[in-house]
């Protein structure tokens, strides 16, 4: 969408605050159109290459290293997306974050440099070492950046060297919710809600100046697809040619590599002979095929950009993925991170969407379909009996540790008795923290229930780790459910325990995977 199409959907707020990230005069006003007449009016001078990458410095001399390089890594997301537009605020966040994750796990692996100079990866890393000793100052990274130009090292490799150099935790969501602010706030992505959804979106005209700016020819969708109708043998080429050792087997790593290490799709295309050319063109039917090679070149990158990098077919996006990616703040109730990040609508809402992400992990992540209960006076949750054992849970989400009370243990004591004669084992209570006199209360309650029974506490960021986790290293496996049977606090230092004895147990995932 462009900004004229875009202006008609914000109120007068964020109007004001595109306005004044990109210096448009304007009087004091409360009107809307009064911000909207203004813009229109400069939609020139703000579409240009020089106007954008000014405002892109500007951003990045305000903010502090991390908060730049966190929004500058969701700006590149959705300048990749097609449309530049994300459907919705919380599943952009979600997807950065699990994008960030995905990195990490790539930049700790051994071989992540194998490709560079062992020598230009030491001497890069004693250097960020440095920068890094009292932060990094605007006119450090200016330096750093023209080392990596010289070294020969591209973002993705700089982001692997950093974090070996210095380290960091996952992206949180609210440091994902802080970059997102601070786009709109320097007038980088306009939000409005839509259907239902709070639509994020770059602006056509500045989206187009800063992949001119960021080296961005094709998306890397359109990339992508471009790249599978090429041999390997010219993506390794292409590499060899750019100071990028072709390392490797997986022809989807080296891909990422050419996006990565901004390898332009014509110098891709240059290491083609002129059939293979002509051939690609066959894509395109209704496309006259040029004479010079450049044009061809030129041509072919314009066709992948239009029709390679169009939008999928919608999904309907499954909302107990979005509260498990927010489990932690829902069981601690962060309202204010829940609301800025549109997973909420009302403080009602997180008890509820507590239990349906502690749901979405048994049935999507352990295998394990849960029971529907009807009627009042019951658990939140639970996994239907086998062999006369059954497992219960109840979600307790709280601003504060979660106290086990003893009239909360009776409350407990009375679902465990209604499922006699199966024996609960384990029954779970999952909060955001719990008290440390919790644990011996959780030992007591198991001596008031039928023999067998285990209780145990388990916060929402234990429960979310063992599930990602369970995930990586157990895909499509079911979770033995004895992993879980213990009396206590059931944190990572006895689940890393209980998995190494019981995950032998586990088994493949059946086809049907619903609740019942």
């Amino acid at each position: 969408m462009k900004i004229e199409d875009i202006l008609p959907q914000l109120t007068v707020l964020p109007l004001r605050r595109f306005a004044d990230a990109w210096d448009v005069p304007t009087m004091k006003s409360d009107k809307r159109d009064v911000f909207e007449q203004a813009i229109l009016s400069e939609i020139d001078r703000i579409d240009n290459e020089v106007a954008v990458a000014q405002r892109l410095q500007t951003m990045e001399r305000e903010l502090d290293y991390v908060r730049y390089g966190n929004a500058a890594g969701l700006l590149r997301l959705v300048v990749d997306l097609p449309g530049y537009v994300a459907a919705g605020e919380s599943e952009l966040i979600a997807h950065l974050i699990e994008r960030d994750s995905s990195f990490l796990d790539y930049a700790n692996a051994k071989g992540s440099t194998n490709h560079l100079d062992p020598r230009a990866v030491d001497i890069y890393q004693s250097i960020l070492e440095v920068a890094w000793e009292n932060k990094v100052s605007f006119e450090e990274y200016q330096l750093i950046k023209r080392l990596q130009k010289k070294l020969g090292i591209n973002r993705r490799d700089h982001q692997v060297i950093e974090q070996r150099a210095v380290g960091r935790s996952s992206l949180s969501p609210q440091e994902a919710g802080e970059a997102l602010r601070n786009l709109s706030y320097h007038g980088f992505v306009c939000q409005f809600r839509h259907r239902g959804q709070m639509q994020v979106i770059v602006p056509e005209e500045i989206a187009l100046q800063l992949r001119a700016i960021l080296g961005i020819s094709l998306q890397s969708g359109a990339y992508r697809n471009l790249a599978a109708k090429l041999p390997i043998s010219v993506i390794r080429k292409a590499l060899e040619e750019n100071g990028q050792p072709a390392v490797g087997l997986k022809k989807d790593y080296f891909v990422d590599r050419l996006i990565d290490g901004e390898v332009s799709p014509s110098t891709l295309l240059e290491g083609l002979e002129a059939d293979a050319l002509d051939a690609l063109f066959a894509s395109f039917p209704e496309q006259t095929v040029p004479k010079l090679r450049s044009v061809k070149i030129r041509h072919l990158i314009s066709h992948f950009d239009r029709y390679a990098s169009t939008a999928p077919a919608a999904v309907a996006e499954d909302p107990d993925r979005t509260y498990f990616t927010y489990l932690v703040e829902l069981g601690a109730r962060q309202y204010e991170v829940l609301h800025s990040a549109n997973v909420i609508q009302r403080d009602q809402n997180v008890d509820r969407f507590f239990e349906r992400g502690v749901r979405y992990v048994f049935r999507t992540i352990f295998g394990h379909p849960g029971l529907e209960f009807s009627g009042s006076a019951h658990a939140d949750g639970g996994v239907a009996p086998k062999h006369r054992r059954m497992v219960l849970w109840d979600c307790k989400s709280a601003v504060s540790p979660y106290a086990l009370t003893e009239a909360r243990c009776a409350q407990f004591v009375h679902y465990i008795a209604k499922e006699q004669p199966n024996v609960v084992n384990p029954f779970l209570v999952f909060s955001g923290a719990f008290t440390e006199d919790s644990a011996s209360r959780a030992v007591m309650l198991k001596a008031s229930c039928p023999p067998g029974s285990e209780i145990g506490l388990m916060s929402a960021a234990d429960l979310k780790w063992l599930a990602e986790k369970w995930t990586r290293d157990y895909p499509g496996k079911i979770l033995p459910l004895d992993v879980l049977a213990h009396s206590g606090f059931l944190n990572r230092e006895v689940l890393e325990f209980r998995l190494k004895a019981f995950a032998n147990k586990a088994e493949e995932k059946e086809v049907q995977n619903v609740e019942v």
